[in-house]
């Protein structure tokens, strides 16, 4: 997994969200903090897991917001890889203790809306499990790191993320677009 593999990269959304970025741009402050690498902004290589992303987002945002405005769309995106790797950044190019303890540690801080790292940005394996309950038991020593990672392992390779954590990381990424997908 390299940075040139996201020169074009999905974010999965609800339309309201994917329309405001296209016109306003991204906003860190609209992030979550309890993610897999913290509060940032999202992206994958990946379009069908920025579909499914979409989808649980409109899942998510059922009778919360008009049917017009709660479409699973995905955005896409461009990245200038010269200008982003200039950055600080951090790679995971496999699954390990060390993937598995950074995601702990972020989601951990992130539940007392906290960031545990400065990078500006973070490419590695998208973690899959019942995380929450994992992070629970983890935290509370129920399970030991081993267990956590086994917990989280990816379902598929092809699933990666890129997380951007800083306004000057932003400014390497372009809005190509946004699509409504079908569900």
């Amino acid at each position: 997994m390299l940075l040139k593999d996201y020169l074009f990269c999905f974010h999965g959304t609800i339309k309201r969200y994917g329309e405001y970025i296209e016109n306003n741009g991204i906003d860190l402050d609209k992030s979550r903090f309890a993610t897999d690498f913290g509060k940032g902004f999202y992206v994958t290589n990946n379009q069908k897991q920025a579909e499914k992303w979409a989808k649980i987002k409109h899942q998510d945002n059922n009778n919360i917001f008009p049917d017009e405005e709660n479409k699973p769309v995905v955005v896409y995106f461009t990245i200038n890889i010269n200008e982003l790797s200039s950055l600080k950044g951090c790679y995971f190019n496999e699954v390990n203790l060390d993937w598995s303890n950074f995601i702990l540690e972020c989601r951990k801080e992130g539940m007392n809306n906290r960031i545990y790292h400065h990078h500006d940005y973070v490419l590695g394996p998208l973690a899959d499990g019942k995380m929450m309950a994992l992070l629970r038991r983890a935290i509370d020593g129920r399970i030991n790191n081993e267990e956590f990672l086994e917990g989280i392992m990816p379902i598929s390779s092809s699933s990666t993320q890129l997380s951007f954590h800083s306004e000057r990381a932003l400014k390497c990424i372009k809005c190509l677009g946004v699509k409504e997908i079908e569900f």
